[in-house]
């Protein structure tokens, strides 16, 4: 072998073994770093790391000029992997997170650590459209220079087939909010407008420093994301969703939960999680009935997220969950045909909003009256990104921080079917009386313009059980009930069900307003016999037979 050759076979060991030594340096997770925010009480501060010495002491201290506020040791795992849990911690920095490797004396430092608290965005398309996609862009972008208190960290796209113990990929290290790390270009022209409005309206209310995770992969289905514990409680579509793959986009059961959620489960401890997502849930169905298995996927989703994010505990009480139910959309492509099963978008709807009153410490953020069908990126994204974020921190506000304010929107409680026989030749005339849920003290109902003659409510009769338009009968308002009438124009037969905004683009026509929150009555649909409720005295035979009677 010549001298160039032993030379160059030198080179290429030195550069092995350099490799070698570096992907087994002591290290903390890569979700960690400087510019971090660690979770403050009443959650436990984590602290994880590799390579530390096999059954050694690792200690995590956390300090300031003025002294130590915080220290904990550990012991490294036969693989060296440990997990410090800090004392809790009250808001505050910014501090020096120093991680020490008591035998091999190998340290690694954090600066500029704030602790507060760190929220989780995660979804599809809707979770990673941008603030500079957002309504007022520029003037949201600028703005950011202004809260260098909120911090920010977004995953890189990645799929596993097994849970990772730390990310594959990072688009955006931890870093302060600026116009630069708000909106310059990047990994989607930089940051999720939810997540970042959400974070920063949650700061100016608080004072609090606050850390947001985004991690999102657009047109993603709810089964990508659920881990399989999750996946097992619930059937699959037809059996066939997974197999072959059905698009360009991650589509295999847990792929993403394994690569772009697990890292983060006992290294991150959050105070909640946004979650928007569920557009493709309502393609992916191979029948109009598979597109009901969401309520199930979601509830199952949301459960085990909570069971495992260990870091996360929050000594008995679930950890806050925002869930964004669908805006507007206009389902149709350029021919004029759905590009998915119309009623399995209503239907997703409904489903959110059902899982959020089942579940516990759940804000439902309803965009259904945010319809935006001139936004250049498609109907399916609103730009009004503001008021999505708004209307989680309200359920932020009532849950976390216990707020006294009203953060649900109305909802369906009872139908009662009103019937009158009338004289013009004992035609008989039918309304529909709908008690809603309200919350709060200040109850107005809004109507935009021709919501009198053209609603979203719609009456089945029970002959045809066909569902036609109804019209508003304007009703009575209470400080914590709404009662509308509906009126049913249909001969067929009698009224047996009433819904509301059950459409791929509908026009939200009643809200409650309390204290300038306009919230929009949620979808429903609802059919007897099931508490309905028939109201009134009248000789149904004798209106039939053309004898007039009345109420």
């Amino acid at each position: 072998m010549t001298g160039r050759n032993i030379a160059f076979v030198a080179f290429l060991l030195f550069f092995r073994c350099s490799e070698l030594a570096h992907g087994e340096m002591f290290r903390l997770s890569n979700v960690m770093g400087s510019s971090m925010v660690l979770q403050r009480a009443p959650q436990d501060a984590h602290v994880q790391g590799f390579n530390a010495t096999p059954g050694g002491v690792v200690r995590a201290v956390l300090s300031d000029s003025s002294g130590i506020l915080a220290a904990n040791n550990s012991t490294g795992d036969l693989e060296g992997t440990f997990i410090i849990v800090l004392p809790q911690l009250q808001a505050g920095g910014p501090y020096t997170l120093t991680v020490t490797d008591i035998k091999t004396n190998a340290i690694v430092n954090l600066t500029d650590v704030l602790v507060g608290d760190v929220y989780f965005c995660s979804g599809q398309s809707n979770m990673e459209f941008t603030v500079s996609a957002a309504f007022n862009a520029t003037r949201e972008c600028a703005d950011a220079s202004n809260w260098p208190n909120v911090r920010l960290f977004t995953s890189g796209a990645a799929t596993s087939s097994f849970p990772l113990q730390e990310l594959a990929d990072i688009s955006q290290n931890w870093s302060k909010s600026s116009p630069e790390e708000v909106c310059a270009p990047g990994r989607g022209f930089k940051y999720s407008a939810v997540c970042y409005f959400f974070g920063r309206e949650i700061h100016k209310r608080t004072g609090v420093p606050v850390g947001l995770i985004s991690s999102w992969w657009g047109g993603t289905i709810i089964e990508a994301w659920s881990p399989p514990q999750a996946l097992e409680k619930c059937p699959m579509h037809n059996n066939s969703l997974f197999t072959p793959k059905r698009n360009a986009f991650p589509d295999s059961p847990s792929e993403l939960f394994n690569a772009m959620v697990a890292p983060f489960l006992n290294s991150t401890a959050i105070t909640g999680v946004l979650w928007y997502q569920g557009e493709n849930n309502a393609c992916t169905p191979e029948t109009e009935e598979d597109g009901l298995l969401y309520g199930c996927q979601l509830n199952a989703f949301i459960t085990s997220w909570r069971s495992m994010w260990r870091a996360s505990l929050q000594h008995g009480k679930e950890f806050f969950f925002g869930v964004v139910q669908l805006a507007p959309w206009n389902n149709t492509n350029t021919a004029g045909s759905e590009i998915c099963w119309s009623t399995s978008i209503a239907n997703i709807r409904l489903q959110q909003a059902e899982v959020a009153d089942n579940l516990t410490n759940i804000a439902l953020s309803s965009a259904v009256d945010l319809g935006d069908i001139a936004s250049p990126y498609g109907s399916v994204h609103i730009r009004n990104k503001q008021q999505v974020a708004q209307r989680l921190v309200l359920g932020a506000r009532a849950l976390v921080y216990n707020e006294s304010v009203v953060y649900k929107s109305p909802s369906f409680n009872t139908a009662s079917t009103v019937y009158e026989c009338s004289g013009d030749g004992g035609r008989m005339n039918y309304y529909i009386s709908v008690q809603f849920n309200v919350f709060g003290d200040n109850v107005a109902i809004s109507l935009p313009p021709g919501a009198y003659s053209s609603t979203m409510f719609e009456v089945q009769d029970d002959r045809l059980l066909e569902w036609e338009p109804a019209t508003i009968i304007f009703g009575d308002v209470g400080t914590n009930n709404m009662n509308v009438s509906v009126s049913f124009s249909g001969n067929q037969g009698r009224p047996c069900g009433v819904r509301y905004m059950y459409k791929d683009f509908p026009v939200a026509a009643v809200f409650a307003n309390d204290y300038g929150n306009n919230l929009p009555l949620l979808p429903f649909s609802f059919s007897k016999p099931e508490n309905w409720k028939e109201e009134g005295n009248v000789d149904v035979q004798a209106c039939d037979a053309g004898i007039p009677s009345t109420l």
